[in-house]
């Protein structure tokens, strides 16, 4: 096994969880949100990883992931024991798939299928500020919402045919990733 010291900061990109049973052995989630102008390299180094240790596991990463395609709010999950050393990093390759990176004396790589499960759903709401502030406070996705509004542009005035008290209902599709 691979020790790191995690600095003591108050470093925001850092996210404990609670702690897992894995394998047998007691693991500590920590989840990293990615930063602008941080690399791989720069987030491994973090851990205080020996760069020996970071050639390596970068090596074996490149072979799936371009890990130049890492984009700021990118989240990855870092496995660390109860005497703090790091044992797996998970890395999201796409929607679909997930990179699960063990880091023993070997450094093993797989690629993880990830089950999408697809929802439909309806709902209705009235309009009292507007289309998208309702639908913001009635749980309806930003992104459907979005589409709503793109789809309805060119054959409404939203200021004159949306009136208060108009009301939305709304159909669609929304996907559930499984590990």
């Amino acid at each position: 096994k691979i020790e790191i010291n995690i600095l003591e900061t108050e470093d925001k990109q850092f996210k404990d969880h609670q702690v897992n049973s894995f394998g047998g052995n007691l693991i500590n989630k920590i989840e990293f949100k990615v930063s602008k102008g941080d690399t791989f390299l720069s987030i491994l180094k973090k851990f205080n990883l020996s760069d020996k240790i970071i050639f390596k596991i970068i090596d074996k990463i490149e072979k799936y992931y371009d890990l130049k395609k890492i984009n700021v709010d990118d989240i990855i999950h870092f496995y660390t024991n109860n005497k703090n050393q790091i044992e797996k990093i998970e890395v999201y390759i796409d929607i679909d798939s997930l990179l699960e990176v063990d880091i023993n004396e070997i450094i093993n790589t797989k690629v993880i299928a990830l089950e999408k499960v697809t929802y439909k759903t309806s709902k209705e709401y009235i309009i009292n500020e507007s289309l998208y502030a309702d639908g913001i406070k009635n749980n309806i996705p930003q992104d459907i919402l979005i589409k709503l509004i793109k789809l309805f542009s060119f054959d409404l005035d939203f200021q004159r045919d949306i009136k208060k008290n108009t009301v939305v209902s709304i159909s669609y599709e929304y996907n559930q990733i499984y590990q």
